[in-house]
């Protein structure tokens, strides 16, 4: 009979191709039996294939690949910082400013990022979480981190989902706005303002004949930013809800009325007096 072994040379395994001379029932001796066991690189093992145990750095810094972080990436690696980043000083403290290239490779990872914030009522992490998902239903995966002062930061995976969340609304949560706008490099909560927000505005009892869309976005652009109509309001389905979707300044006071061809109507903004 013939049959193959393996050998190991170095301590690796290796195969190894001479035939074994047949056995004679003549022979004493006894019979040959192949064994193959199964490899177990042991630690001498891993420097004969050049391979090192991981150390305690390396695995911290193996996890935070989960966030993003990467030990080298379009610059070089993270320690060379070669006019990239210039470390000074000011008024005897640590001063740095980042070159122009690098401060737009910052801005582009946030560049499909939302700021939210619940006007007049705080909302917890979990709370709005729960919410976006019943509102939103994001078809992957988002990241919504708190900020503080009542501010949330939401970056979404998805145009498509960005982009409902930011032009689908005006999104109420408890009975007030959620105010949604796209993230700017110069963001600071504590010193961030919202002077602006997207709301409902009502025409009860509008004249029927008023039910036009370009007609609605006249009405609603002499009240701030006409944005869109209920599609509802547009074919007079609903005349008591004759909504309107602005963008409304808190620097200006709001209209309470609105004069069409010498009739008066009243305007109602849908969530503004809780706010």
């Amino acid at each position: 009979m013939t049959g193959e072994r393996y050998e190991q040379k170095n301590d690796i395994p290796t195969r190894n191709k001479k035939k074994i001379k047949a056995v004679t029932p003549e022979s004493t001796v006894r019979e040959l039996k192949v064994v193959i066991e199964e490899v177990v690189i042991s630690p001498p093992r891993l420097e004969a294939l050049n391979l090192k145990k991981p150390s305690y750095r390396n695995m911290l810094m193996g996890k935070s690949l989960i966030n993003g972080f990467e030990e080298s990436g379009e610059f070089g690696p993270i320690k060379k910082n070669e006019r990239l980043i210039t470390v000074g000083s000011k008024d005897s403290w640590p001063s740095l400013t980042t070159s122009d290239k690098f401060r737009g490779s910052l801005k582009v990872r946030w560049s499909n990022c939302l700021i939210l914030k619940l006007l007049g009522k705080s909302i917890g992490f979990r709370a709005l979480d729960e919410r976006i998902k019943r509102m939103w239903m994001p078809k992957v995966d988002y990241e919504l981190i708190d900020v503080g002062d009542g501010y949330f930061l939401i970056k979404f995976s998805s145009l498509d989902d960005l982009c409902f969340a930011l032009e689908e609304g005006p999104w109420i949560i408890y009975g007030h706005y959620l105010t949604v706008r796209k993230w700017f490099a110069e963001f600071y909560p504590s010193s961030t303002s919202i002077d602006s927000t997207v709301v409902w505005v009502r025409f009860p009892k509008l004249l029927v004949h008023y039910y036009n869309e370009r007609m609605l976005f006249a009405m609603g652009n002499t009240l701030g930013r006409a944005l869109k109509v209920d599609p509802n309001t547009s074919y007079a389905s609903k005349g008591i809800f004759t909504s309107v979707c602005i963008e409304i300044d808190f620097g200006k006071a709001l209209v309470p009325n609105i004069e069409i061809e010498e009739r008066w109507y009243s305007i109602e903004y849908e969530g503004l007096p809780m706010i």
